[in-house]
């Protein structure tokens, strides 16, 4: 389990934000520029796509890289985010202007640059595995659960089923199994069943393909293929039988012997 600690900025784009154990309340207070008790646009929003921006967050990152937010490259803003477990410190650092890569340190260690894949493998097993789970987690895992813990007010509003945190296309099996883990609760079996799942939909996407390049290169129908195959496969079984079945007579034995006996003299004697 983690702690977020503070998160600040190297180029002053914002006050810097410290965060205390246990429940933090964000508190929206309005300039003197603004009148009456309008709090839309103060920052509220902002913080919480800051957080998911450091988190490798595909959402809070198109946010950032709108046309109206272009002042925050071309005026080389940077931010860190600052975190921490029972053993480490670390240390998340985002360039605007650089959004592709992300810097990170650990402890008192200087920045590293990483891609933001290489940094989701870095943040999953820090952030999403716990070894005393009683389950399955996968570090794949780890961006959609940060959805559940990283989540702006559209994001919030948008979403309709308290259990699905995730986006309106995902598994019912799947999103039981991200709440079986949130919950602590064993989710072996929710994952298994959805694994087996996906590989039947595969297995039923790979049979329709084949049936329908049949069709397009036959021209018939799957149906009339079925019988001729059928068909044929009676036919085999039937010459497979009778071969199986015949037998010589005995003399026609003798024969055959007799004859590979006098071919054989002749050939000797040609020699």
């Amino acid at each position: 389990m983690i702690n977020l600690d503070r998160i600040y900025s190297d180029t002053d784009l914002f006050q810097t934000v410290e965060f205390r154990s246990g429940l933090n309340v964000v508190l929206g207070v309005p300039s003197g520029v603004r009148e009456g008790r309008e709090l839309n646009g103060v920052g509220k929003s902002t913080l919480i796509r800051l957080i998911d921006f450091a988190f490798i967050g595909d959402s809070a990152r198109k946010t950032f890289g709108q046309e109206r937010c272009g002042f925050l490259r071309t005026e080389n803003h940077s931010f860190t985010l600052a975190f921490s477990d029972k053993e480490h410190r670390y240390r998340i650092r985002r360039c605007f202007a650089n959004a592709d890569k992300v810097y990170f340190a650990r402890d008192d260690g200087e920045f590293t640059e990483y891609t933001e894949p290489e940094m989701k493998l870095i943040l999953a097993p820090i952030m999403v595995i716990d070894q005393q789970y009683d389950g399955h987690v996968d570090t794949d895992w780890f961006r959609t659960l940060m959805r559940f813990f990283v989540s702006d007010d559209r994001a919030s509003h948008a979403q309709t089923d308290p259990l699905n945190f995730s986006h309106s296309s995902a598994r019912k099996s799947f999103l039981l199994a991200l709440n079986y883990y949130l919950l602590n609760l064993p989710n072996n079996e929710l994952v298994e069943f959805d694994t087996l799942r996906q590989r039947l939909k595969t297995e039923q996407t790979h049979r329709k393909q084949i049936e329908t390049r049949i069709t397009e290169e036959s021209g018939r129908t799957i149906e009339q293929v079925r019988s001729d195959l059928d068909r044929i496969e009676s036919q085999i079984e039937k010459y497979r039988h009778n071969l199986e079945s015949f037998e010589f007579l005995e003399d026609y034995t003798a024969i055959a012997h007799d004859f590979r006996t006098v071919a054989g003299q002749s050939f000797y004697a040609a020699k």
